[in-house]
């Protein structure tokens, strides 16, 4: 039996650590098939980003339009989109049907401060994207800027959830990663709220695609058919156990690493 197809679509990371490059080593590691098209170009290492170059909107429906044509997605999430014309793109697409399980993960601002999608673009998330999502999973600076509520405690997190969920989205999961002490992610599926608790490493220590991974992780579960709450639970964990076997594959923040699942006998086990 084939694995179950599903696509990410974002921006380029050349070091590997985010982005697509990112979203293709935890589809790789949760056994789905993964397709990937490209919003932008990245000019950036665990250090810093130097350039980011937009591709147009008709070279994005392009790309979506050959994978559609050629595939049943069971699954699809976004990172980064990097302008509105990209956002409109996405969200026609989605509106088509060919998307399967729709999972946003809005990337806004690198973890050095260089701002990825244009304000266009924010808009545009917020009144085109977010109601046709299944969840979405910010961070604390990405629920505060998509919401406007100033996030300062795991409350405040709750009222940014519902406020997503208020602005159409079917559940939204605000990930606390970068709280000091424990994370605690918040989840509001329009009924109730839950909490997800987990441990810390590397206390003081930056890492580079986090974000990318849970929500990728996220869209692998959901494309499998598993409830929610569970699916973050399970994101949360694999999270968690790369940033505890993270490299150091450069001169900047450590990159989440999952390592390679070998079968018996290989030279390498």
């Amino acid at each position: 039996m084939p694995p179950l197809s599903v696509l990410s679509v974002g921006g380029s990371d050349p070091c590997g650590g985010a982005g697509i490059q990112a979203d293709l080593r935890m589809f790789n590691y949760l056994a789905v098939y993964g397709f990937s098209v490209i919003t932008a170009v990245t000019s950036q290492n665990t250090q810093e980003v130097k350039k980011v170059s937009a591709l147009s909107g008709e070279d994005i429906a392009s790309q979506l339009d050959a994978v559609a044509e050629d595939a049943v997605l069971a699954a699809t999430k976004t990172g980064m989109l990097a302008t509105g014309e990209a956002v409109e793109t996405i969200a026609e697409f989605v509106e088509g049907k060919k998307a399967g399980v729709f999972v946003i993960d809005p990337v806004i601002v690198s973890s050095t401060g260089t701002p990825l999608i244009d304000n266009e673009g924010v808009e545009l998330v917020k009144s085109r994207l977010i109601p046709l999502c299944r969840v979405i999973t910010p961070n604390l600076k990405e629920a505060e800027l998509l919401t406007g509520v100033r996030i300062k405690k795991p409350g405040h997190a709750e009222d940014a959830a519902k406020e997503l969920v208020a602005m159409g989205a079917r559940a939204a999961c605000v990930t606390g990663g970068h709280w000091p002490g424990k994370p605690v992610d918040v989840l509001y599926d329009g009924a109730d709220i839950e909490a997800f608790e987990g441990t810390r490493s590397g206390e003081g220590t930056e890492f580079h695609g986090t974000g990318c991974l849970f929500s990728a992780a996220l869209t692998c579960y959901l494309a499998r058919g598993r409830k929610l709450p569970g699916a973050i639970a399970d994101s949360k964990r694999l999270v968690q156990a790369a940033i505890a076997g993270s490299v150091r594959s450069g001169g900047g923040m450590r990159v989440p690493w999952l390592g390679v699942r070998l079968e018996p006998g290989h030279p390498n086990h």
